[in-house]
Order: structure tokens, then sequence, then C-alpha cells
């Protein structure tokens, strides 16, 4: 909730902000190659996608070899927002481990990389 709360002061979803750090941090990608960065199916890519563009974060435009594809583009306001948005879950994840000493820190990572490591494995089932 907090993060959701944070976000809407940017205009952007806890749902949508995954695709715009993506674009950001690897170029251009097809709306499946970005499904597939953010662990999220292909159905809900769009849906977040088609709200991100009637922002203004993104552009879609259909592959100049395949005409279904289409490729997905940060737009200059996306990159304006970068650095806030990165401040901003900065800041939520330190609200969130606040009171864990360094060393529960690092354990709850490991703990979060191997459920996210168990979870790819469901995907690929």
């Amino acid at each position: 909730m907090r993060l959701t709360e944070t976000l809407a002061q940017l205009d952007l979803g806890a749902g949508q902000y995954p695709f715009v750090i993506a674009l950001l941090r690897y170029g251009d990608c097809s709306q499946e190659q970005l499904a597939e960065l953010t662990a999220m199916d292909k159905s809900t890519a769009a849906r977040a996608l088609k709200a991100l563009e009637q922002k203004g974060f993104i552009t879609r435009k259909p592959a100049c070899d395949n005409r279904r594809m289409n490729i997905v583009h940060a737009t200059s306001k996306a990159a304006r927002l970068e650095h806030e948005i990165h401040r901003r879950l900065n800041a939520v994840n330190s609200e969130l481990a606040a009171g864990l000493s360094a060393r529960e820190r690092r354990l709850l990572l490991r703990l979060l990389h191997i459920l996210e490591d168990n979870t790819q494995a469901f995907s690929t089932l």
C-alpha cells in the first residue's frame, strides 16, 4: 500500500513501474521481452503498457520485421523520473526494513532470491 501511495504521486501504479525501470535499464524491448523481464504474464503486461502509453511514459510501435510485434520505448518523461522512482522505491524499502540488522537484511535478501528462483521454476512447468 505504501508503494502504491508514493508512486501514485508520480502518476505510476505499483504494477507499472517495473516496466518503466526495465525499459530504462535494458532499452527498447518487445512487449513479450518486457513480460519476461518483469516476470508478469502477457495480458498483465499489455494492460500495464497501455496505461503507461496513455500517461506518456512509453511509446509502442510495430517492429519493422514483424508488424504483429510491438517494440516499446521509454519516453523522456520516464527518463526524467527515473531517479525519483528509484529514490521512492529505496525509501519504501528502508521503511520496510527498519529495525533489521545488516545481517538480517542480508538473510532476507538471500531468502527472497530463493523464493524468486522457485517462482521462476513454476513458470517453466
